[in-house]
């Protein structure tokens, strides 16, 4: 923050939070935040959007190195930093902001009309815009407000003014000192007035309000569980409710008060909620953050688990805490009345896997909530694992992914899709990455590889073996494949190895499906960057643009053998490098997922889901 400038929640945005970085995927670019300040404009909050543009204004204009100049990309860019001056493309975008956006100057003149849709803040009381095809003047003394426009626009015989209410009940509209007609338009966020004026004169409109209702039309965001009961009062008469996402059930509607019961996932809803206050109609957004029943608190670094639980419903809980349900699981009884946390639990290292964690809560037999803890830091006695046999099921070696040729299927349109070697893209589209997988293969001993925290996986040592089963969603191998299981067990580990990219960032790039006799599964879904990352290269994670929801899993390096969390130490990786994060030779993962322990295993499924990608299974053990 510049010296003596007032922190007023200025901030900007990235284009995407797309993992591993690529150029022009993953940065802070002006024209794209103002394009989000232009939508902001367009959807009505016009608040937010002139605090966004004017936080990219100053960021460049005032506060980079090239005062006055309109930059590509921001200082606040983890890759790149400020650069790119002399690169234009952000102009157009901020002009369109701030004429069509923030002045709301929007000709059609293909229907002859202009229509003028001001964005400005709530607390501007004066503006003013002279150009070469329209001068405008707005100016708001107490109740009154005053805009002089002249169109030099010769197509435009009509101006349309749509105008943000200053209050629910008019006074008088004047048009040249005349008497004019106006109407309400049911806008959403808030009452506006439509007023249609001769494009050819110049206009003097004067509107006189009745009274100012300031902030009284704003309803602050919500959050509430599912299945708590929401009541909220909102600030003029309810008409209509629209719950397109599925927010509420069971509401009724009683004057200005709405009920309901929350339901769905949690996550950030918004209903529309049609209201009347004197004369004027309008769709107010009802926002309602949906959070998680419960709450649960630990640290993922830790060597041991200590969690806390808090109540996020609206009424009491009398449940019991289960970790890794099953035989021997470990238990504990809790009361905890709305949001309140409760004590700290110690669950004992026997009782807990190095990875993977099960927590589930429940009333008598029944699950209320169940969350997946990953701690790859735990310091947990050896386990009677079982190496599961696949040397007749695999169908490559994992040094040869990226010497294929990927042809098919493909568009046969001109696209950005990846380059035939299956890496790279439209900046380096010969792009490829030597992976060499000597050192799993030296590292190997009587056909198992061993990590360092004495976890074992059956590998073939030899040299040119196959070593991996790859599917995917090229024709170059199975987009499915399946590995036969027997007996029971409580949990599975996995060497894996493949490849992702940008365009696979946050979606499921593959499934792991442990299916037992039943007919009942397992699933673990691979997403890039949680739990499925690329073959040849270390992420950058910096909790920003770049993060990812758990904790970092091990990883192995192929051409040396070697087992780490942390291949940016490693590897000697630059902490501040973004782009690249190369590991020599490449590198695996061990991933892992809790299973049920009371059933027949019958077998696993690997599944490719997302495009341009290829999964590979290196081995499997089980924890009997």
């Amino acid at each position: 923050m510049a010296k003596g400038l007032k922190d007023e929640g200025y901030h900007t945005l990235s284009t995407t939070n797309w993992l591993p970085y690529s150029w022009s995927v993953n940065n802070v670019a002006f024209a794209e935040v103002a394009h989000t300040a232009l939508a902001y404009w367009q959807s009505g909050r016009n608040d937010k959007a002139s605090k966004l543009f004017k936080s990219i204004v100053l960021d460049g204009m005032y506060l980079g190195s090239s005062p006055g100049n309109i930059g590509q990309i921001s200082f606040y860019d983890a890759a790149r930093g400020e650069c790119y001056r002399d690169f234009g493309d952000p102009v157009g975008m901020y002009a369109r902001a701030l004429i069509e956006g923030l002045y709301g100057i929007q000709p059609d003149l293909l229907n002859r009309q202009l229509l003028i849709q001001p964005g400005f803040p709530t607390d501007w009381d004066h503006a003013a815009l002279t150009t070469s095809y329209l001068d405008f003047k707005f100016e708001r003394q107490g109740l009154r407000d005053r805009y002089q426009i002249e169109s030099k626009m010769e197509a435009a015989d009509t101006v349309r003014l749509n105008l943000r209410a200053l209050g629910t009940s008019v006074k008088t509209v004047k048009v040249n000192g005349r008497d004019h007609h106006w109407k309400w338009h049911a806008a959403i966020g808030g009452p506006r007035l439509m007023v249609e004026v001769n494009g050819r004169e110049k206009i003097l409109l004067e509107i006189e309000w009745e009274q100012a209702v300031g902030d009284e039309l704003e309803v602050k965001a919500l959050q509430h569980a599912a299945g708590d009961r929401l009541e909220v009062e909102l600030p003029a008469r309810i008409l209509e409710i629209k719950d397109t996402q599925g927010a509420l059930e069971d509401y009724t509607i009683s004057g200005k008060r709405l009920r309901g019961v929350v339901r769905g996932k949690a996550g950030d809803k918004t209903l529309f909620v049609k209201v009347q206050a004197d004369e004027a109609v309008w769709w107010q957004p009802l926002h309602l953050a949906v959070s998680p029943s419960f709450a649960l608190e630990y640290d993922k670094e830790a060597d041991a688990l200590q969690l806390r639980l808090k109540n996020q419903t609206d009424v009491d809980q009398t449940l019991e805490v289960s970790v890794n349900p099953g035989p021997g699981a470990w238990c504990q009884k809790l009361k905890l009345s709305p949001d309140e946390w409760s004590t700290v639990l110690e669950v004992p290292v026997d009782q807990l896997f190095l990875g993977t964690n099960r927590v589930e809560l429940r009333i008598g037999r029944e699950v209320i909530y169940s969350e997946d803890l990953s701690l790859w830091n735990l310091k947990v006695p050896q386990r009677p694992y079982e190496m599961v046999p696949m040397g007749d099921r695999m169908n490559a070696s994992v040094s040869a992914i990226f010497d294929e040729v990927y042809l098919s299927p493909r568009s046969p349109f001109t696209t950005l899709q990846i380059p035939v070697q299956g890496i790279g893209e439209w900046c380096h589209p010969k792009l490829t990455a030597e992976i060499d997988d000597s050192g799993l293969r030296a590292a190997v001993r009587n056909g198992v590889f061993t990590t360092p925290f004495g976890l074992p996986f059956y590998s073939n040592g030899e040299p040119e073996a196959p070593n991996v089963l790859f599917v995917s969603l090229w024709d170059n191998y199975p987009d499915r494949a399946e590995v036969p299981l027997n007996g029971k067990a409580a949990h599975a580990y996995l060497l894996m190895a493949g490849s992702t990219n940008h365009m696979q960032s946050h979606l499921v790039n593959a499934r792991v499906k442990v299916r037992y006799a039943d007919g009942s599964e397992t699933v673990l879904d691979l997403v890039n960057p949680d739990n499925w990352v690329p073959i040849e290269q270390d992420l950058f994670i910096d909790d920003y643009a770049f993060q990812t929801v758990h904790a970092r899993p091990y990883r192995v390096a192929l051409k040396t053998g070697e087992v780490s969390r942390d291949m940016e130490q490693l590897m000697g990786i630059d902490p501040a490098e973004v782009y690249g994060r190369s590991i020599d030779g490449g590198a695996g993962i061990i991933l892992d997922l809790a299973l049920n322990p009371d059933k027949e295993l019958k077998a696993l499924e690997l599944e490719a889901v997302a495009n341009e990608v290829v999964i590979g299974l290196m081995a499997v053990t089980l924890v009997r």
